[in-house]
């Protein structure tokens, strides 16, 4: 049962990477992508869905994950950076300040549950 454990741990390891590949690589590419259309919205389901909604997600996931696994700190700046540089390239110049806020929430969310595991295991604050 341990082993099999170990391999579910595995592939969420391994969908933490795919999970920053996506949110800092593929996602802010989409920008210039001629196929995707949405008329006048086409800015703003840019922003508000994937930009803010989903990658603000993935920062909450990869922060909560990380805590949880107990990873490297230095993984939190991964997704921030390959998106800034990726946004640079691609996207708005708005956009490159959505790499400080993936940062502050995947942060805060490793913080926190890093202090809550702590505290769980009667470590002290």
């Amino acid at each position: 049962m341990k082993a099999k454990w170990q391999k579910i741990g595995q592939h969420l390891d391994v969908l933490w990477w795919v999970v920053v590949i996506v949110g800092g690589l593929i996602i802010p590419m989409l920008k210039k992508q001629p196929l995707i259309h949405f008329g006048h919205m086409k800015k703003a389901f840019f922003v508000g869905w994937l930009l803010f909604t989903l990658n603000g997600f993935a920062s909450l996931w990869l922060g909560y994950r990380l805590a949880q696994r107990a990873g490297h700190w230095w993984k939190l700046f991964v997704m921030p950076i390959l998106f800034f540089i990726t946004a640079y390239q691609f996207a708005p110049k708005y956009t490159w300040y959505f790499a400080l806020f993936y940062l502050g929430v995947s942060y805060l969310t490793w913080s926190i549950k890093r202090s809550s595991l702590n505290l769980s295991k009667g470590g002290q604050q």
